[in-house]
This record gives structure tokens, sequence and C-alpha cells, in this order.
């Protein structure tokens, strides 16, 4: 019955707003995510990331239906970065955001989460611990733009993954674990609004 769902969908919202100190005030009252137009609220909860977070720049980038991940939303990532980021997909890009969406982590590695989440609080000294032709085997465009702190977070319904938020920042060590924690809560809540 389509009256339970809309209940039941309102009760996990407000149970993950409770556990999430992030607040997306559109989620809560969002019981049919088709009937409210996806870019609106993508932009809302962009913007209480980046200011919750106080990063550089915040952007969510959402599978589509070729495989091309690109941001449906975002806040103060460069001209540059976004046009050449924006093309990316999860079939031929090895970058960090297709590890993420494809599941392709590793939780016993420092910088996955159990999760599924890549975070990085230094990545110019991590890129310097990796031998030159390994470094060529990957996408490093977030540090060649400058982020030495990230977080790629799944936007996910169970195991499926439908996105991911990307948090950047100049800074290091901008991004705590706790911090990442709450992301992966609101990717939960964002994957259940969207799907």
């Amino acid at each position: 019955h389509q009256g339970d769902q809309k209940s039941s969908a309102t009760r996990q919202c407000r149970r993950v707003n409770r556990a999430s100190p992030i607040r997306c005030p559109v989620l809560p009252r969002r019981a049919q995510p088709i009937e409210i137009p996806q870019q609106p609220l993508l932009e809302e909860v962009v913007a209480e990331v980046r200011r919750f977070t106080q990063s550089t720049a915040v952007g969510i980038r959402i599978l589509n239906s070729d495989g091309g991940i690109p941001y449906e939303a975002f806040e103060g990532f460069l001209p540059y970065f976004y046009e050449s980021e924006n093309q990316l997909s999860i079939i031929g890009n090895r970058c960090m955001c297709s590890h993420v969406i494809d599941g392709d982590t590793d939780a016993s590695m420092p910088f996955f989460t159990e999760g599924g989440s890549f975070w990085m609080n230094g990545t110019t000294r991590f890129l310097a611990t990796i031998p030159e032709a390994e470094r060529g085997k990957t996408h490093n465009a977030c540090n060649e733009a400058g982020y030495e702190s990230m977080a790629l977070v799944p936007i996910r319904i169970g195991e499926r993954k439908l996105g991911l938020i990307h948090v950047a920042d100049y800074r290091d060590d901008a991004v705590p674990l706790e911090l990442v924690d709450s992301l992966e809560r609101l990717g939960m809540q964002l994957g259940t609004a969207i799907q």
C-alpha cells in the first residue's frame, strides 16, 4: 500500500537524520522521490554538506545508464576541474570515484572504510609513497588540482550504488573519519530519497 510505503520512508529518513549531524530539511518531507525533481534536492544537499564540512568544494555524482558519473550538483570546484572531471565514467576510467561506485574498495586499507568510502588527508604525502610507474596507472586529478583532503562517499540503496558525495579541500587533515561516518549515513538517506 502506497500510504504504508510513504510513512515507512518518512520514518526511515527521520531515523537517519537523527543519527547524522548533517541536516537536509527536504529529505524528511520527501516521501515519493519522483514527485520533486532531483536537481533542487541535490543542490540543497551539496550546500548543506559544504556548510557542515567547511570544505573548499562538494559535489554529487549520479551514475547514469551509460556508466557516466557526471556531477549533478556541485559548489566550489573551479571551472577547469568541473569540465575535465564531469566526463568520468565507471567504464574505462580508473579513478577513485569509479572504484567507490563499483564497490572496488578494501576496508583493510587505511584509506577505505567498511562503508565503501575513500578518504584521504594528505594526497601529496600519500602519492609520494607510491612508485612513479604505479602513479601513472591512476587518475590523480584531485591532487593535481591542489586538493589535499578528500572523501568519496557512496550514495546507496542497500548494496546498490547510485552515485557518490565528493568532498574536497585544499587543507591537509580536513576530513576526519567522524565526518566520513556522517557522510555515509547521509549517503544512505540520499539513496532512499533519489531511488
